[in-house]
């Protein structure tokens, strides 16, 4: 398909036709409306969705590079494999979305609402994180080297083979997952196990590894 106008785009939508592999680059659809729209492999690339409603929808296999998806709705969506390299989703609402494989590479995720999302294997290395709500998600083998993490809620996040090296996780709460020993440092996560270093006040992770592998505990000042 070609590109189009918002209007030809919002006038689709209401008739349930598909968008799949459209080219949406760097249109303004900001406070729309696209629930449940199929925009599979379509190229969003810098496309503005501000504030817009994309409860589930489709956008597996998507390109959403440097989309600005702050507050949007995206609860139940399936972005499978989806390419938000450096998106910004602040405050947006991903509760429950399936972002299994997707990259998120230094993606804005500010306090998004990430609650029993599904981000196995995605690549989040360098992402803002902060004070995002992640209770419930599946981290499972994903990638978050580098990333923010101060105060984000990882209550009963599976974080199992995740990896971890150089993320900050200062005021993060990893409850109920805190050892007898009450130190950051024991923290465990169904398996995974984490080595802290502590750097001007911050709490870093400075390498994850899996179960049954040796650790040898305590924090090192910088």
């Amino acid at each position: 398909m070609g590109s189009f106008r918002r209007e030809e785009i919002l006038e689709k939508l209401q008739r349930g036709e598909s968008l799949e592999r459209s080219d949406l680059r760097d249109l303004t659809l900001d406070h729309s409306s696209l629930e449940g729209a199929n925009l599979q492999r379509a190229d969003l690339d810098g496309v503005n969705l501000e504030g817009s409603t994309l409860k589930q929808a489709n956008l597996s296999c998507s390109n959403l590079r440097e989309a600005y998806l702050a507050g949007a709705n995206l609860e139940a969506a399936n972005l499978q494999k989806a390419n938000l390299e450096e998106a910004n989703l602040e405050d947006a609402n991903l509760q429950f979305a399936d972002l299994s494989y997707a990259n998120l590479e230094g993606a804005n995720l500010e306090g998004a609402n990430l609650k029993g999302a599904r981000l196995h294997y995605a690549q989040l290395e360098s992402a803002n994180l902060g004070g995002a709500l992640l209770e419930g998600a599946e981290l499972a083998h994903a990638d978050l080297s580098g990333s923010y993490l101060g105060a984000a809620k990882l209550i009963r996040a599976n974080l199992q083979h995740a990896r971890m090296e150089g993320a900050n996780l200062e005021e993060a709460d990893l409850s109920p997952c805190e050892s007898n020993e009450g130190h950051p440092a024991s923290r465990l996560r169904r398996g995974c196990q984490f080595h802290w270093r502590t750097s001007r006040g911050r709490c870093l992770v400075e390498r994850g590894f899996g179960p049954r592998q040796p650790y040898h505990g305590g924090s090192e000042a910088l």
